[in-house]
C-alpha cells in the first residue's frame, strides 16, 4: 500500500463520530470541505452508521456532502480517526487510512483497548488479514513520533488550522486586558487548582458553559491562558487563545514537548510537577505585569498559526493530488 493510491482513488469517505463538536470532528469536516473544493469526491460519514445523524450546526459552514454507507472498492479511500480502528476490519479492497488526530484519545478509547493485543500486531505492523498495511496520517509531530516508535510505522503529516473567526478578525487590543488567567477545566484540573491556591488574588476564568462566541470574547479580554493537560495532539484552544491575544503557558506533556507542535519559547513551558508551582506562579505574575513584552515574545507562534490554512492545503495537495 502506498500514498500514490490516494491520488488515483475516485471517492474519499471520512468517518466522523456523530453528534460531537470538538476540535477533531471539526478537522474532519475541514478536510472533506477542502477536498470537495479542489474537485475530489469526498464525504463525511457519521459513526455509528444507520443512525439519522445531522451535520452539527457549527460545521454547516463547511458545506460537506454526507454519505450514509461506505463501499468496499479498490478506488475508494476510507479515512478514520485513531478512535475508530475497528471500523476498518471488515474492508478487504478499499484503501484504509488512520488519521492520528490524537494519541491519548486512542490510548483510552474503549474501541481500541479491546484490540490492544490482536489489532495492534496484525493491523499496524503486519497488515490486515486480507490486504497490506494501512496508511497513516499525523495531525501532530507527537503522533508521528508515537506511531513510529510504538509500531515502527511511518506516514505523512496532515495537520490542521483554526476556524476563520480566529484568523480573520483577531482582537489583540492590549489596553482592555484584565489581569485574568483563563483555563480549560478539563485540562490539568488538579495542577491548575494548586496554582489557584497560591494565587488567590488573581482572577481565574474557566472556559465552561460558554458558546463559541463567549469563549472568544473571554479570551480577548484575558492576559494569560494556561494548559497543563496531556496535549494529546496539537490542541486548538491554546492556539485560539494566542490569536485572541493571550500569552500561553503550557505543561511539558504530549504535543507540548514538540516544538513543531507548540512553537513557543522554553520559558513558557514547564514540567507538571509540584515543585514547579511557585516558579510558574512567579512567571504568570511577570506576564500580568509586563504583558506587552511577553505578548511580543510569542509573535512567531501567532505567525505560525496564521500560516496553517495555506500549509494544510499544501499538505492535502501533496497527499491527495
Amino acid at each position: 500500500m502506498s500514498f500514490d493510491q490516494l491520488k488515483k482513488a475516485k471517492e474519499i469517505y471520512i468517518l466522523c463520530p456523530g453528534g460531537i463538536q470538538t476540535g477533531g470532528p471539526e478537522l474532519l469536516h475541514q478536510l472533506a470541505a477542502l477536498l470537495q473544493s479542489m474537485g475530489r469526491k469526498s464525504y463525511i460519514v457519521y459513526y455509528p452508521l444507520k443512525q439519522n445523524w445531522q451535520i452539527p450546526e457549527a460545521y454547516v459552514r463547511y458545506e460537506c456532502q454526507q454519505a450514509y454507507q461506505v463501499p468496499d472498492r479498490e478506488d475508494v479511500v476510507i479515512i478514520v480517526p485513531e478512535t475508530l480502528p475497528s471500523f476498518l476490519d471488515s474492508f478487504k479492497s478499499a484503501i484504509c487510512v488512520i488519521w492520528w488526530l490524537s494519541v491519548d484519545n486512542y490510548r483510552g478509547n474503549l474501541d481500541t483497548l479491546k484490540y490492544t493485543k490482536i489489532w495492534f500486531k496484525k493491523s499496524l505492523i503486519n497488515g490486515f488479514k486480507f490486504r497490506p498495511q494501512i496508511l497513516h496520517l499525523f495531525q501532530s509531530d507527537y503522533a508521528r513520533d508515537f506511531v513510529n516508535k510504538r509500531f515502527n510505522a511511518d506516514g505523512q503529516m496532515l495537520s490542521d488550522y483554526l476556524a476563520s473567526e480566529y484568523l480573520e478578525s483577531v482582537h489583540t487590543d492590549q489596553n482592555n486586558r484584565q489581569n485574568m488567567i483563563v483555563y480549560n477545566p478539563l485540562k490539568g484540573a488538579r495542577f491548575t487548582k494548586k496554582l489557584q491556591l497560591v494565587m488567590p488574588d488573581v482572577k481565574w476564568q474557566a472556559l465552561e458553559k460558554m458558546t463559541r462566541l463567549q469563549v472568544r470574547e473571554t479570551l480577548e479580554t484575558a492576559k494569560v491562558y494556561i494548559d497543563f493537560g496531556t496535549h494529546p495532539g496539537k490542541d486548538r484552544i491554546p492556539r485560539e487563545a494566542a490569536m485572541c491575544g493571550c500569552v500561553i503557558i503550557v505543561g511539558l506533556r504530549g504535543a507540548a514537548c514538540f516544538n513543531q507542535d507548540v512553537p513557543i519559547a522554553e520559558e513558557y513551558k514547564y514540567p507538571v510537577e509540584n515543585g514547579q508551582i511557585e516558579v510558574i506562579a512567579k512567571k504568570i505574575r511577570d506576564i500580568l505585569a509586563n504583558y506587552t513584552l511577553h505578548y511580543h515574545n510569542q509573535e512567531n507562534y501567532r505567525n505560525t498559526i496564521k500560516a496553517e490554512p495555506n500549509f494544510f492545503k499544501q499538505q492535502v495537495e501533496k497527499i491527495f493530488f
